[in-house]
């Protein structure tokens, strides 16, 4: 059971009960309902790792979690800005998760807000890591290619405006690291709880979307 609960009120009622039938987790960066609930607190995914390295899949797994992170514009009929988006994002999701211990998205917004100069390191950085199918090189190899352009530019202010939100505050602190095994959900009963003040919710829907999106995709792993 997935539920998103905006007042806090179904979360602070059934969230003790729910525990008679199997797992309970409070998806609360805002502490709305935990604080009411003694003994628990507020819960928390990682979603890079989900990811398997190693599986043959993986590459997937980092362009559909990119694809989560874009919200895209229906009112254009040219989807290259937010297909060059989640290319970008992909990318750098590929690198962080080749290249540093223990990932988390956060990181993107710091690989996004450089000067012109690291930048450019950055994407030579990439354009020599194949890992996952050379998914960071390909993508880097097209940002020189393009380097200083009004097209690169754009791009880039695109990709901004998509991980802007991941640049901290509590949302981001519930995306650091993992404090349940996701995959347990497909085993045995499980209720989880994403709490969000009701007036924040458009500010984080990117937030809401990224969890629901992360457990959609594990609930389909193995099919």
């Amino acid at each position: 059971v997935v539920v998103i609960d905006p007042k806090a009120v179904n979360t602070i009622v059934t969230a003790e009960r729910r525990k008679e039938f199997g797992g309970v987790h409070v998806i609360d960066p805002f502490q709305q309902a935990t604080k009411h609930l003694n003994g628990m607190s507020s819960a928390s995914i990682n979603p890079l790792e989900l990811i398997d390295k190693t599986s043959f899949r993986a590459r997937d797994d980092i362009k559909r979690l990119a694809s989560a992170l874009v919200i895209r514009n229906t009112g254009t009929k040219d989807p290259h800005w937010d297909d060059e988006a989640e290319t970008v994002i992909a990318a750098m999701i590929a690198h962080i998760m080749s290249k540093i211990e223990n990932p988390h998205l956060g990181m993107l917004s710091e690989m996004v807000y450089q000067s012109p100069d690291d930048m450019e390191e950055l994407w030579l950085d990439m354009a020599v890591n194949y890992d996952f199918e050379s998914l960071a090189r390909n993508a880097a190899l097209g940002r020189l290619e393009a380097s200083g352009t009004d097209e690169s530019k754009s791009v880039m202010v695109n990709v901004r405006k998509h991980v802007d939100w991941l640049g901290g505050g509590p949302t981001v602190d519930a995306i650091k690291a993992s404090s349940f095994h996701l995959p347990d959900i497909k085993k045995e009963p499980t209720s989880l709880y994403i709490v969000v003040p009701y007036e924040m919710l458009e500010v984080q829907s990117r937030f809401v979307r990224l969890i629901i999106n992360t457990v959609i995709n594990q609930m389909t792993v193995g099919g």
